[in-house]
């Protein structure tokens, strides 16, 4: 059974994080969360357009993840980690907050 992990942010940590996921065997990329248009426009690349969102509730509410990457600029990181949190799911947010 694979663990599916939800990507949110796909700047330069985000996008070496999403490519991580992507070796481990035991992880499915079930969606990626990104406001940027052209961002998710390369995020379709790694997961089916559908599972692409630029709200972080759409994100949470129909991909359904184990756990949530947290790599959005600092000042969104403390937010969207206590928010994901509040929903239920493991968090990995390296960054300090």
């Amino acid at each position: 059974m694979s663990t599916g992990v939800l990507q949110v942010g796909l700047g330069n940590a985000g996008d070496k994080r999403v490519r991580c996921l992507l070796e481990m065997a035991d992880v499915e990329l079930v969606g990626v969360v990104e406001s940027d248009p052209q961002a998710r426009e390369k995020a379709a690349r790694w997961v089916a357009p559908d599972r692409v969102y630029d709200d972080l509730d759409a994100g949470l509410d129909r991909c359904r993840p184990d756990a949530v990457v947290i790599s959005p600029p600092p000042q969104f990181q403390a937010e969207r980690t206590r928010h994901v949190l509040a929903r239920g799911a493991h968090v990995l947010c390296e960054k300090p907050l």
